[in-house]
């Protein structure tokens, strides 16, 4: 979209890329940046961020998601095993 463009007209034409689209919410901006050649891949690079701090982040995510992965089989093995509850009706209501 250049400067001064109304964006409605290219979605309402379908002239806008569905990854523009979406980029603000999937955080693709930087890919399109360095795709569309504004922007050089050496430029993209954090120089802040070390090796240590991606190990860390990946092991946190790794615990976080294990951790909750491992109550979900919990919780549904507890409620699968468990059955109805006993003043469940065991007959279908009918609704007339």
């Amino acid at each position: 979209i250049g400067k001064g463009q109304n964006p409605q007209s290219f979605i309402r034409h379908g002239l806008l890329r569905s990854d523009e689209i979406t980029a603000p919410f999937f955080g693709q901006g930087l890919n399109l940046a360095i795709n569309n050649g504004l922007m050089k891949t050496s430029d993209a690079v954090s120089p802040n961020v070390t090796v240590g701090m991606l190990a860390i982040t990946l092991v946190l995510f790794v615990v976080v998601y294990g951790v909750l992965m491992g109550a979900d089989i919990y919780l549904l093995r507890k409620y699968a095993t468990a059955g109805p509850a006993p003043d469940a009706p065991t007959q279908p209501m009918s609704v007339y």
